[in-house]
């Protein structure tokens, strides 16, 4: 997810029992970044974020940050971790996109979690990961073609 979408966020994003966040299409003075920015983003996949989201919604009815804070949040933290390479928000997002690219989404998948309007920025992370190269050559390597 974007700062902003974490930033903005509500309870009323969250169901709960189908374990999916629904971006919305616009939330009172919030609109997502692009049109494809409204999405649903399933998350049975990872049962830490599905506790982190229970506990705190259980409590609170929105994040209620500034994109600033996170941002600064997430520097602060890098450096509690000794981490000493520049780390903010999007490059957090950056990683995620390529792990998934890496596990072998398809890129309308990827293009749909991340809400990109362009699938060509999916196809990039894919294009980097050399999964489908990887993949095109052990097919290559079962049909006895090399």
């Amino acid at each position: 997810m974007r700062a902003g979408e974490i930033a903005n966020m509500t309870r009323n994003w969250v169901n709960f029992q189908e374990k999916k966040i629904k971006i919305p299409t616009q939330e009172k003075t919030w609109k997502p970044k692009t049109k494809n920015s409204a999405r649903t983003i399933p998350y049975r996949h990872n049962p830490r974020l599905e506790t982190l989201l229970t506990q705190y919604y259980t409590i609170e009815n929105k994040i209620g940050l500034t994109r600033q804070t996170i941002n600064r949040t997430i520097k602060r933290t890098a450096k509690q971790a000794n981490i000493t390479h520049n780390v903010y928000p999007h490059a957090l997002r950056s990683t995620a996109a390529q792990k998934y690219a890496d596990a072998g989404l398809e890129t309308t998948h990827l293009r749909n979690i991340m809400g990109w309007a362009q699938l060509a920025t999916a196809e990039a992370y894919v294009r980097s990961s050399g999964r489908k190269t990887e993949q095109a050559l052990m097919n290559l390597k079962q049909q006895g073609m090399i």
